[in-house]
């Protein structure tokens, strides 16, 4: 399944991005997740941690970083019982929509509506400056609905319905402060795709690349890696292999090239993903952005 989405999303790279600064002719809408809403709440990381005292705005109960999918939404208390939302998706490497809103808090249904929704279209280069930023729309309107025991939160953007049926798991603080957890989550760069998880054992972090060919061919780098105080590095186990698809994206040839790579990865001063692989050097002059 994890081989079948990398090859379904590197092949939306392959059609809609050329180069690392990923232009594109048209202005695609943001991807729609149709994750159902059980499913995320069971992969919700964790609850968010209750620190309102007397007195304090409620929100209090769930501010903090939300992730779905390519979309990040971050959640700040506003005033005595108010919330302010940003959403940050990317359509590309490049490309990235930005909504904000804010609204007051309603105890009833631990929700806020808003009527002063504004969404923008920012674009960056290849050094990751921002070189356009476009108001799509303002005083759109809609609601978010936070659930304290899943730890999840729905938006409901009335303009669009960009966000239907998303679930907005809560990312705990403790994770994202952890050593090396900022390099967990996707990087992109023109075709290539580098995806970052958590493992368990010795090497506590496992490293996927992927490399569209073509729409039905990708070559798949995979490592085992930690993290050495600035980066992460594996040993001499990583394995290269080329996966063709067919159309019904079932696998029906995989080539594996060699099983003795080696990888470093690092963010640089812009904080672009760099790809040192030792083996070929196929990551040489590339620069990857985080998506999610």
């Amino acid at each position: 399944m994890k081989k079948m989405m990398n090859m379904m999303f590197a092949a939306a790279l392959l059609c809609t991005v050329t180069g690392c600064s990923g232009k594109t002719d048209n202005e695609p809408a943001p991807a729609v997740s149709e994750t159902p809403a059980a499913e995320a709440a069971e992969t919700a990381s964790a609850e968010p941690v209750s620190t309102v005292e007397a007195g304090q705005n409620p929100v209090m109960n769930f501010i903090g970083s939300y992730a779905a999918d390519r979309a990040s939404m971050l959640v700040e208390a506003d005033g005595k019982d108010g919330a302010k939302f940003t959403v940050k998706w990317s359509d590309s490497a490049s490309e990235t929509n930005e909504w904000t809103m804010s609204g007051k808090f309603n105890e009833k249904d631990t929700s806020v509506s808003y009527d002063n929704g504004v969404r923008k279209k920012l674009v960056f280069n290849e050094k990751g400056e921002k070189t356009a930023d476009e108001t799509v729309y303002e005083n759109g309107k809609g609601k978010v609905v936070f659930d304290y025991d899943a730890g999840t939160l729905t938006w409901t953007d009335d303009l669009e319905h960009i966000a239907d049926d998303l679930v907005f798991g809560f990312v705990p603080v403790a994770a994202a402060d952890s050593e090396g957890a900022q390099f967990l989550g996707r990087w992109v760069c023109g075709r290539a795709m580098i995806e970052v998880t958590e493992a368990d054992g010795d090497m506590p972090y496992n490293v996927m690349i992927t490399w569209s060919n073509t729409a039905a061919e990708h070559t798949e780098w995979v490592y085992d890696c930690y993290y050495d105080g600035e980066a992460l590095v594996s040993n001499e186990t990583g394995t290269k292999t080329t996966i063709v698809f067919n159309e019904k994206g079932e696998v029906t040839s995989s080539d594996e090239a060699f099983n003795d790579g080696a990888v470093r990865l690092s963010v640089n001063d812009k904080g672009m993903l760099v790809w040192e692989e030792f083996k070929e050097d196929a990551g040489k002059d590339m620069e990857f952005e985080k998506i999610d």
